[in-house]
């Protein structure tokens, strides 16, 4: 499997499938960490290997020697990553904090900000940053979402709004509603939904006599 994995002549679905089988073996190897760090930083890579490299990378890094090792390779990917790329690492950095194999870096709430607002970064990288915002609920970004909110880049409008809904802050329905009547159906639907997310997040809230978020 390693073989077809190495070979750059095959397809990148074919070395994909050979990845996920070496992963879901169930004898460990513990060195897939090492191989698939070392092919998504090759930029005689295919792109589309790269990124998944990289995912693979993320997954392989739990049942690797030293987790950390991975771990700072995602963080550089993150930094300096092309296409696509950071934002599959950032997504398996914020994965791995949350199953607590290691930790996010301390300023990976300002490198989700700094993604997530940056013109010249991947559309894909951005909409990941978004999603993470949301995930780990970090209200204090809300306004850089906020701000993605009026893009005239409808994927991004739908993610930020979705992230607004997520978040929980009651103060931004009205910011969300304002896009319920959008001229793209995509964005309308995703402000309607975020709307309806937000408000029975606030109804659960008064309903548990826990304070609303102001």
């Amino acid at each position: 499997m390693k073989k077809v994995i190495y070979d750059r002549t095959l397809s990148a679905v074919l070395r994909n499938n050979m990845a996920n089988a070496l992963n879901n073996q169930a004898v460990v190897d513990v060195d897939l960490a090492n191989m698939f760090a070392a092919m998504a930083e090759n930029a005689d890579e295919d792109m589309v290997w790269r990124e998944y490299a990289a995912q693979h990378l993320g997954t392989a890094i739990a049942t690797s020697k030293d987790p950390s090792v991975g771990a700072a390779v995602l963080w550089q990917l993150a930094d300096k990553g092309e296409g696509p790329i950071p934002g599959t690492a950032l997504l398996h950095l914020h994965y791995l904090d949350r199953r607590h194999t290691v930790s996010a870096p301390d300023d990976f709430a300002k490198r989700l900000a700094s993604v997530a607002v940056d013109p010249q970064a991947h559309l894909l990288t951005r909409m990941s940053a978004l999603g993470i915002i949301g995930q780990r609920k970090l209200v204090e970004l809300a306004p850089v979402v906020r701000e993605i909110a009026q893009s005239d880049v409808p994927a991004l409008q739908r993610s930020a709004l979705a992230t607004l809904g997520i978040i929980g802050i009651r103060a931004d329905l009205e910011v969300i509603l304002r896009h319920a009547n959008d001229q793209d159906p995509t964005v309308s639907r995703a402000a309607r939904a975020a709307a309806q997310r937000l408000t029975a997040s606030i109804k659960a809230q008064e309903n548990s006599n826990v304070p609303s978020r102001l």
